[in-house]
């Protein structure tokens, strides 16, 4: 069978073989798999696609599952010689080298303290191995990546999650009438800073509003949000 976006999947499932060319290009996420050259279903789900030409299934499950190279908020717990130990919502947690920040030397260490939250990607996500994170791209620039200063970090499910990241969603539709910044990790963690705390708290439960509506549905209650905020901000 072909992939194919928001189809429903069973465990088993297998899909077309593809040519080398193409099937380096695949990142398979939580719930796929290669058996045997061919691409197999691990779970129940929805299948989900995100560009660069990354797969996944879409299921209910509570606990994240590390992908290589997806996008997460972690919470520094420890400190020990080089490294941070960074709870990522997982079954273990992460190790993130001192050294995989910005600018970061044996002589400049980055100002990282235990509760920091970070923004940072997965570099080693081996179920059979130490996590591994960095907050720098492959070019040793942050990009984003990093210590996240103030703001207010939210949970929701983690399929919610994977649909902010998709066109016309809700954060998107609030950021073109809003000024805030926003890291969306994919283990669940949202965190979100704006010029006025009741700004980022009314903004928080708007997001967890809109769980699940539809597109128009979200459109609609927004005009209702905007229309409101002079009050909101008083």
């Amino acid at each position: 069978m072909q992939m194919v976006e928001g189809q429903v999947v069973l465990p088993g499932d297998q899909f077309n073989t593809l040519s080398d060319e193409k099937a380096k290009e695949l990142r398979l996420g939580p719930g796929l798999a290669y058996q045997n050259d061919q691409i197999v279903t691990l779970k129940a789900g929805i299948l989900r696609h995100r560009s660069p030409e990354t797969f996944w299934i879409d299921t209910s499950q509570k606990r994240y599952v590390p992908v290589q190279q997806e996008k997460v908020i972690g919470i520094v717990t420890n400190k020990s010689g080089d490294n941070f130990s960074v709870d990522v919502g997982a079954s273990s947690q992460a190790m993130l080298s001192y050294l995989r920040f910005e600018g970061a030397t044996k002589r400049n260490r980055p100002n990282v303290e235990i509760g920091d939250l970070v923004l940072a990607r997965f570099i080693l996500a081996d179920k059979n191995k130490e996590l591994e994170l960095s907050c720098i791209d492959k070019g040793e620039k942050c990009n984003g990546l990093g210590k996240l200063e103030n703001g207010f970090m939210f949970q929701l499910p983690l399929e919610s999650v994977r649909r902010l990241t998709m066109g016309k969603s809700v954060i998107q539709l609030l950021g073109e009438k809003i000024s805030f910044e926003v890291a969306i990790g994919m283990n669940g963690r949202i965190w979100l800073d704006s010029p006025s705390t009741i700004l980022t708290i009314n903004i928080v439960n708007f997001i967890r509003s809109c769980q699940y509506l539809t597109g128009e549905q979200i459109e609609k209650n927004l005009k209702k949000f905007i229309k409101n905020l002079p009050s909101l901000a008083d």
